[in-house]
């Protein structure tokens, strides 16, 4: 399973909404972790914490940013981003 399907699965999304406009939500979800956090490696199948935060950071992420409110993400998810920061960090 990649990040589309698991996108789709998460967020319910079963229309033909584009691949590529939900890959470059995925694309800007990573980007940001990276540039919040450090992470530079994005595994679905990790098993790692750092993984599992990131996992679970990109599918909502891409909520908010297709309901026109990707500005809050950040302050939402402050927490989560900040133990992922710390789990970089222990590598």
């Amino acid at each position: 399973m990649d990040y589309l399907q698991i996108v789709r699965e998460r967020l319910s999304i079963n229309f033909d909404e584009s691949d590529e406009e939900l890959m470059s939500l995925i694309d800007d979800a990573k980007h940001l972790i990276t540039a919040w956090t450090g992470k530079k490696t994005f595994d679905p199948y990790g098993i790692t914490t750092a993984d599992g935060l990131a996992n679970g950071m990109i599918p909502e992420y891409v909520r908010y940013a297709r309901s026109g409110a990707a500005d809050m993400f950040r302050r939402n998810y402050m927490d989560l981003i900040l133990n992922l920061q710390l789990e970089v960090v222990k590598r």
